[in-house]
């Protein structure tokens, strides 16, 4: 049977809707048989505490490949980056920010 995995990402001023996006998904799978549909929430990801937290992400999603990211976004977007995090002109990104 083939998986198709969901990468769901949010900040967290939409948790409640984070949770609808697993509850959909769930209930597409009682509904199709012939898939299996994992969600891959951001939140339950075993992140190393030694790289940021995009290293983490992309070295997972590497080991584990994902078949659709759903962003679901509000008022804020991402986590602050850090200084490790700069643009080639070596200024600091600024994320996590209220939009």
């Amino acid at each position: 049977m083939q998986t198709l995995r969901i990468f769901i990402y949010s900040p967290g001023d939409v948790s409640e809707e984070r949770d609808q996006a697993r509850r959909v998904i769930d209930s597409l799978q009682r509904q199709y048989s012939g898939v299996t549909l994992q969600a891959v929430m951001w939140e339950d990801l075993a992140l190393p505490a030694t790289a940021s937290f995009q290293e983490s992400i992309d070295v997972l999603l590497h080991q584990q490949p994902i078949d659709v990211a759903v962003f679901i976004l509000w008022s804020r977007l991402g986590s602050p980056l850090g200084a490790a995090i700069t643009r080639p002109e070596s200024s600091t990104c600024h994320s996590g920010a209220k939009l």
